[in-house]
Order: C-alpha cells, then sequence, then structure tokens
C-alpha cells in the first residue's frame, strides 16, 4: 500500500492534495495486482486513463501556480512532466492483454519511482518560493 506522509508535502495545501490522489491511483493498482481475477486488462487500461488524465490535469495546474507567482518553472521541471506522460502513452501501446502481470509491475515501479523521486527531489524545490508568495 502507498501511503502518504509528511515528508511527501511540498507546503502546498493543493498540490499535496493532488499528490494525494496519485497515491490513491497507486492503490488501484495495487489492488488490481493483488487481485485474483485472471483477466486484469480493462482495470490496467482504467488505470492508465486515470493516470493520464490526472497528471495532465496536475501538470498544468502546477505549472500555472508556479508561473502565476513568478516562480521559474525550469524546463528541466517540464521535461520531467513530458516523460511521464510519454511514458504512460507509450505503455498503452505494449501488447497489455498479452503481458497483463509484467505491465502493471512496470506501471507500479514507474509510478512509485515517480512519487519518491519527483515529489521529493524536484517538487519540493518551489516551496519556498510560493510559501513566501503567500501560497501554502
Amino acid at each position: 500500500m502507498l501511503k502518504w506522509n509528511d515528508k511527501y508535502s511540498v507546503g502546498v495545501e493543493s498540490i499535496d492534495s493532488q499528490h494525494k490522489r496519485l497515491f490513491e491511483i497507486g492503490n488501484e493498482l495495487i489492488a488490481a495486482m493483488k487481485s485474483d481475477k485472471f483477466d486484469k486488462y480493462d482495470d490496467i487500461m482504467y488505470i492508465l486513463g486515470e493516470l493520464k488524465d490526472y497528471t495532465v490535469y496536475h501538470f498544468d495546474f502546477e505549472e500555472s501556480l508556479l508561473k502565476s507567482n513568478g516562480v521559474e518553472f525550469t524546463d528541466s521541471h517540464a521535461q520531467q512532466h513530458t516523460f511521464f506522460i510519454d511514458k504512460l502513452m507509450e505503455t498503452t501501446t505494449l501488447d497489455i492483454d498479452a503481458q497483463q502481470g509484467q505491465v502493471l509491475n512496470d506501471i507500479f515501479e514507474f509510478l512509485t519511482d515517480w512519487i519518491v523521486n519527483h515529489i521529493m527531489n524536484t517538487d519540493k524545490t518551489y516551496q519556498a518560493s510560493l510559501n513566501s508568495a503567500g501560497v501554502h
């Protein structure tokens, strides 16, 4: 189970709330992995769709929040967001039906790595700037 911990907080309630939703989607993924259903194709496609739709929304929100508060949104940060969406789109081109277990594992590893590395190492870097601009 993916569990939110305050160490993941970026000190901005709206962003933390959105990151918590990523944890929830991650837990839906874990539930699909643990399910004893033989055919998980529909679950996988649903989770991929949820991840894509939600992260597009989240990334747009985050980028707008930074820019509207005069916080630099770096090319590197933008590239990380693009990479995430591209990776999800790439996954949809695989033979998901034939590789269900592997696809679930790959998505899980990718998502948990993203949560730890992107939130902890990239998103946290703008906390002080947003907080000093009055965004909490």
